[in-house]
């Protein structure tokens, strides 16, 4: 069984939170006119990808 890599859920929940958070602001001037359901999506959508990456083996291909 291979091993998981934990850096990558770790990369891909930040790639995920600053993506969703770019995404969640246009159009704002600050951060004070998100609202609960915009930190609720921001946030669980990084967990739902890093759960995803962590929990699929993705092991190197070897060749024959």
């Amino acid at each position: 069984m291979p091993t998981t890599q934990p850096y990558k859920a770790v990369a891909a929940f930040v790639l995920t939170f600053i993506g969703a958070l770019i995404a969640s602001i246009q159009g704002r001037p600050t951060l004070d006119g998100m609202g609960p359901v915009d930190w609720f999506v921001v946030v669980g959508s990084a967990l739902v990808t890093a759960g995803a990456v962590y929990g699929v083996s993705n092991p190197p291909k070897t060749r024959p």
